[in-house]
């Protein structure tokens, strides 16, 4: 997706948080016009980095909208120096992953507050789904007032809905929550993975166990100056790889779980 569409969906957004946010009001914080802040937003106008900078602040923008606005401004400069040497076919910008997953606001995060809310949405999307709470049950582990109360709630608050055979559907097919700053609810859910994944090499030592999953770690002696480069790499492939899963007809969840910190303490 092309920077200038990126920014506006992060404007979009942000109105919706906080209603009072115009254009023009953009546009004065961030030390320009509103007429040259619409154009690019609409493309006309060429975006630099400094006002990439101030935009990304007022906006609220994680790391991850960050980087994807700032790789399609490196793509997008490359295709003119490609264009201005004359390369019969210029390299084609790559679509990031990233674009299919909805950005969800503060009011979604009593999702993360137990583990298996969002894997029962995703589960409600595998083909083999029954809407039934003994099968829940079995499938996830919970007990049957987990189940009960989790469908329940997604359904009470949108997140499940019926279409007109009064099937259950999920409402948003990829969710992700922002990163900007670190947070208890976030940290708290984070941990509970981590301690799904103990829990696998404690329990689950089997040929067929080890088969169905990766946990993996390297270490390495590392440049501070490349960390946030790294950061950037490392989630773009989480969301690859989660692509890469959703191919084809889905019969399971998995959990994809990146801890990346340092091993050092502060000199």
């Amino acid at each position: 997706m092309k920077a200038h569409l990126l920014l506006r969906k992060a404007f979009e957004r942000a109105q919706k948080v906080h209603p009072e946010l115009t254009l023009r009001s953009l546009a004065s914080r961030s030390n320009i016009s509103a007429g040259f802040l619409s154009k690019v937003f609409s493309g006309q106008k060429d975006l630099n980095i400094k006002l990439a900078e101030r935009l990304f602040k007022l906006l609220a923008m994680d790391s991850l909208q960050r980087d994807q606005v700032l790789s399609a401004m490196e793509s997008s400069i490359l295709k003119t120096k490609l264009r201005g040497a004359r390369v019969s076919k210029p390299a084609k910008a790559s679509t990031s992953s990233l674009d299919e997953f909805t950005l969800m606001d503060t009011d979604a995060e009593w999702l993360l507050g137990k583990w298996y809310r969002l894997t029962l949405l995703d589960l409600v999307t595998c083909s083999n789904f029954k809407e039934s709470t003994k099968w829940i049950v079995s499938r996830l582990g919970v007990s049957q007032s987990e189940a009960e109360s989790a469908m329940k709630e997604l359904e009470r608050y949108g997140y499940l809905q019926r279409d007109t055979k009064s099937v259950l559907r999920k409402t948003h097919e990829n969710l992700r929550f922002p990163t900007k700053f670190s947070k208890d609810v976030i940290r708290n859910y984070q941990k509970s993975q981590m301690r799904r994944a103990t829990a696998e090499l404690d329990h689950k030592t089997s040929l067929s166990d080890f088969s169905r999953r990766l946990i993996a770690s390297v270490s390495v002696a590392s440049n501070p100056k490349s960390v946030e480069r790294a950061k950037a790499i490392l989630h773009e492939a989480m969301y690859e790889a989660a692509a890469v899963l959703a191919e084809g007809e889905a019969t399971e969840v998995y959990q994809i779980n990146l801890q990346f910190f340092p091993q050092t303490q502060d000199e």
